[in-house]
C-alpha cells in the first residue's frame, strides 16, 4: 500500500463530498485539533480523513469475506404522532439542505443519544470513583 504522503500528493484524485451531521463534524474537528497539538507532522483534516480510509482498507483487506462486519437491521416502532413530528422536522431540514432523509435524521438521533449516554456514563463513573476515594 502507498504511504500516506504518496496518497496525499498523488497526481490525480477522486473527490468525494459527503454530508455529515454537525455532531460528527465537530468530533472530527476536535480530534484533528488535539492531534495538531501533539503531532509534529502537522495534522490536517484531509490527512485525518485519508488516514481513516487507509486504516479501514488495511483492516478489511486482512479479513475474509465471512469476517467482514455484518449489516444489522433495527426495527423501530414509532407512534403515528411521533412519525408525523419526525416527518415535519425532516421536511423543514430539507429546505436548508440539498439532501436529507428520515433515515439520516434517525441515524443522527441515535448517534446523539449514544454521545449523551457516553457522557452520562463517564460522569457516573467519575462520581462513583470519587466516592470510593
Amino acid at each position: 500500500m502507498n504511504s500516506l504522503n504518496e496518497d496525499l500528493e498523488a497526481d490525480s484524485y477522486s473527490n468525494y463530498c459527503i454530508r455529515v451531521n454537525e455532531n460528527i463534524y465537530q468530533k472530527i474537528d476536535r480530534a484533528v485539533r488535539v492531534l495538531k497539538q501533539v503531532d509534529t507532522q502537522g495534522q490536517t483534516k484531509q490527512k485525518w480523513l485519508v488516514e481513516s480510509i487507509r486504516e479501514k482498507l488495511e483492516i478489511e483487506t486482512k479479513l475474509s469475506p465471512d469476517d467482514l462486519p455484518k449489516e444489522k437491521q433495527l426495527n423501530i416502532k414509532l407512534a403515528c404522532h411521533l412519525r408525523k413530528k419526525v416527518n415535519k422536522r425532516v421536511e423543514l431540514i430539507k429546505k436548508f439542505r440539498t439532501s436529507y432523509s428520515i433515515k439520516q435524521w434517525i441515524m443522527d438521533a441515535i448517534f446523539e443519544k449514544l454521545d449523551r449516554d457516553n457522557d452520562l456514563t463517564k460522569k457516573i463513573i467519575e462520581e462513583i470513583s470519587g466516592a470510593i476515594d
